[in-house]
């Protein structure tokens, strides 16, 4: 890909990157920290992401220097999700991350999803497996905990409200 002068890249970035690459996604917004678009094959009606200029490389690499970053990625993702439809409520929101190794892309990225998901596959991932909600991530932080907990991943539902 060609890199345009233009463009601000992030700390770390990486050549071979798709979302180092941003400018090839449907961006809702953008400024000097982050960048909020489209999810390409979403899972739900409506789904949008929100990664980080800096090529961090997925929620492992994280620590307690990425807190107000986390914050602020779930703010916009609020904020540009409020933008997309009248009945979107933020207490029907879910926000999340895949976690290695079942991330598809090594570049961290928040999921902000409104049910209903589009099939049962979606449900069962974000419910059940590979999906480490946004909350539990800053709480294991916080704590010094690892940032993924393996009965949340494989042998417990997500709590609901």
């Amino acid at each position: 890909m060609e890199k345009n002068k233009n463009i601000k890249r992030g700390e770390d970035y990486d050549e071979k990157c798709i979302f180092c690459h941003w400018e090839t996604q449907d961006v809702i917004f953008e400024d000097e920290k982050i960048v909020v678009f489209n999810d390409k094959y979403p899972m739900s009606r409506f789904h949008i992401l929100v990664i980080p200029k800096d090529h961090i490389k997925n929620v492992n690499s994280l620590s307690n220097k990425h807190l107000d970053l986390l914050n602020y990625m779930k703010k916009n993702a609020i904020e540009h999700m409020l933008k997309k439809s009248n009945d979107i409520k933020e207490s029907d929101m879910i926000f999340g991350f895949h976690v290695p190794p079942f991330n598809s892309i090594e570049h961290l990225h928040l999921h902000c999803i409104v049910p209903p998901y589009k099939n049962y596959y979606y449900y069962f991932v974000n419910t059940y497996v590979m999906f480490l909600s946004l909350d539990d991530c800053i709480e294991n932080i916080k704590n010094n905990k690892y940032h993924w907990k393996i009965q949340n991943l494989l042998f417990s539902k997500k709590k609901d409200n």
